[in-house]
């Protein structure tokens, strides 16, 4: 590809185009998510405080499930996980990124144990930064042809 059919593949993909893909390439990106769930496993939220404890009282409802002591790691019933996503917008042309989830409990959550249930901490941003980039990436060597 020489210069100018490369400027016209650039003409041809407009920047609100290669916003909308990228939008909606990383909103479908399971390993994104994941990056919200290990959080939770650890039992953290995303300025790395912990987000509570199991209470002898939970462990005997749970049936043992869920043991006095460990971590809450918001998993229930799985509907709160599951339901979790990535919202992401445009802002004064930028994107802006945000999980939340549809479950019906979510506001319930961020009532009662933390209001920063959502967010990366810095490890994970850094991941997150690094997918984005790779995905931006691949779709720019798509839609402009240049691989």
């Amino acid at each position: 590809m020489n210069f100018f059919e490369f400027s016209e593949s650039v003409d041809k993909y407009p920047v609100q185009k290669f916003m909308d893909d990228l939008a909606n390439g990383l909103d479908s990106d399971k390993e994104i998510l994941k990056l919200q769930i290990s959080q939770w496993d650890k039992g953290e939220d995303l300025e790395g405080k912990i987000l509570g404890y199991y209470s002898k009282a939970t462990e005997i409802l749970s049936g043992g499930r869920k043991k006095q002591g460990d971590k809450y790691n918001l998993l229930d019933t799985g509907a709160f996980r599951n339901e979790t996503y990535l919202l992401t917008t445009e802002k004064s042309k930028d994107l802006v990124f945000d999980f939340d989830s549809s479950d019906s409990k979510t506001s319930e959550l961020l009532t009662k144990i933390s209001p920063n249930i959502f967010g990366l901490q810095q490890k994970n941003k850094d991941d997150f930064t690094t997918k984005a980039v790779d995905k931006a990436i691949e779709i720019l060597n798509t839609n402009l042809k240049l691989k």
